[in-house]
């Protein structure tokens, strides 16, 4: 789409041949929430200026912000909180922006990353909520297979041993995702209970012993028993 260009000059002829920035296509998109994700501020701003409604949102319940949030930097995120933009914002799915944040983590980004949280929090956003599907820092700390957000994770006063609306903690999901033993050790060593078990009575040793990664690596899971 044309509105993800950063050619400031190309929005402008655009703007002026009669682009409805509050348009939206069949996803629900409009022309501000396609450059959120991903566009600079400039652009931004100029959509920004010429939209009708800081409350629209997408087919999934996402607004403008839920994407800056989940794809672009810090001063993106901040300019759309200051426009009006809702941090209570949660989607279809009942993710709030805490799970885009975290969602929008890459060992490449750090710096972006801690940026957008300290933003966040300073703008109320509660981190420590859990997310509708009981999902909490641990559990989607172990979908990004990332040992720092599960730091982060520590600092959250969630419960490691929390059951999302699967039936899993986030050792159950590890096991069934982990490719080595870091995160599953990590978890361990920080309180995550071997011996709870799903919904199925499965624990997290008879997941693990499952797992095709671990076996392709060789990885004693022994220390889950």
């Amino acid at each position: 789409m044309a509105t993800r260009s950063k050619d400031l000059d190309i929005i402008k002829f655009l703007l002026d041949k009669g682009l409805e920035v509050s348009t939206k296509d069949s996803k629900g998109n409009n022309a501000l929430m396609h450059a959120a994700s991903s566009n600079n501020l400039e652009v931004i701003k100029l959509l920004a200026d010429n939209i009708k409604s800081h409350d629209d949102i997408n087919k999934k319940g996402q607004s403008a912000l839920t994407l800056a949030v989940g794809g672009n930097t810090s001063d993106i995120v901040e300019f759309l909180i200051k426009k009006g933009y809702k941090t209570a914002i949660v989607d279809t799915d009942g993710n709030n922006l805490t799970y885009y944040l975290i969602e929008s983590y890459s060992p490449k980004n750090k710096d972006v990353f801690s940026e957008k949280m300290a933003l966040l929090k300073a703008n109320k956003v509660d981190l420590t909520q859990v997310q509708k599907n009981g999902n909490t820092w641990f559990h989607l700390a172990v979908e990004k297979n990332s040992l720092d957000l599960l730091k982060l994770a520590l600092k959250m006063t969630q419960d490691i041993n929390a059951k999302n609306s699967e039936g899993n903690t986030a050792l159950h999901l590890a096991a069934l995702k982990a490719s080595d033993d870091s995160i599953l050790k990590f978890l361990i060593d920080n309180g995550a209970k071997k011996n709870i078990v799903t919904d199925f009575e499965e624990s997290a040793y008879d997941l693990a012993k499952e797992n095709e990664l671990l076996k392709k690596s060789n990885t004693s899971i022994e220390f889950l028993k």
